[in-house]
């Protein structure tokens, strides 16, 4: 029957793979300029499964990455961020069969830079802790990762940390979140663990856009009352309709997308356009067929 181990197993388990890391890392770094922190009550940096980065499966070799029936997740990354936006992050990692478990996440982004800030909520006992290390030659990474702390939550087949990543003050693109994280059976060695990884991305948000026009006839008179519709990437529709003087508009479009505007009459045809706005549009204008 599986029991919870005290937090002195928990420690002895943990204080053996962070050697065993430790000392990986050490021997692998030898004549090079690579650096990286190690502690006994955490992985070293750098083991994200990010690019140039290895993963956890070099010391816990009994399994391949996502070899088991477990998972783990990143979850609270927002599709888009804004700039200097703090955003609530979890890593919850499952396995039935695990007693302890650990993770560590980075963020990066297109040139393998670390991207934005993390920070950990004030606990009694702090679960996660932040730790900053150097990839190749040059690419400086922040690492969110768990403490002896966070090993255990109390229950059985799962685990999960929270922390705060504060994305930074200008837009820098696409960032990339990568995670691995340990089931481990808390035997005291690194041997019978799973590990397991999960990557997902947040973009820049971007400012609306208003997108405007007149519809005539083919003769250049206002069209009124007819149907005009815009059609965003995933097949969503909006509709507005001409005024007496022919002008339509649409409001609140999210900018930088592709969109097909159409227009519907009873007595002409209309070509459509496609268009991917990048600011506000007013001279969008339809000129009907014969």
């Amino acid at each position: 029957m599986n029991r919870i181990v005290t937090g002195r197993t928990a420690i002895i388990k943990l204080f053996a793979i962070g050697l065993v890391v430790t000392l990986f890392t050490v021997l692998s770094l030898v004549g090079t300029r690579e650096k990286a922190a190690a502690s006994a009550f955490g992985p070293s940096p750098t083991f994200t499964n990010a690019p140039g980065e290895s993963n956890c499966t070099v010391c816990h070799a009994d399994y391949t990455l996502n070899e088991g029936d477990g998972f783990v997740d990143i979850i609270g990354v927002p599709s888009n961020y804004t700039p200097g936006q703090p955003v609530t992050i979890t890593v919850r990692t499952e396995q039935a069969s695990a007693v302890i478990y650990g993770f560590q996440l980075t963020a990066i982004d297109s040139t393998g830079q670390k991207v934005g800030v993390f920070s950990v909520p004030v606990q009694s006992e702090k679960r996660v802790q932040i730790l900053q290390g150097v990839v190749g030659e040059n690419l400086l990474r922040e690492y969110a990762e768990h403490t002896s702390a966070g090993l255990t939550n109390g229950q059985f087949g799962f685990n999960s940390w929270d922390f705060t990543w504060t994305a930074p003050m200008q837009p820098a693109g696409r960032v990339d979140f990568y995670a691995t994280a340990n089931a481990a059976n808390s035997d005291g060695g690194t041997g019978g663990d799973y590990i397991y990884s999960d990557t997902t991305f947040s973009v820049p948000a971007t400012a609306p856009v208003s997108i405007g026009g007149r519809v005539t006839t083919p003769s250049g008179l206002a069209l009124r009352n007819a149907k005009v519709i815009l059609t965003s990437p995933n097949g969503g529709q909006t509709f507005a309709t001409t005024s007496s003087f022919g002008i339509y508009s649409f409001a609140g479009v999210p900018s930088e997308a592709e969109y097909t505007i159409s227009v519907q009459s009873k007595r002409y045809r209309f070509a459509p356009r496609i268009l991917t706005p990048t600011g506000n549009l007013t001279d969008i204008d339809f000129v009907g067929l014969e």
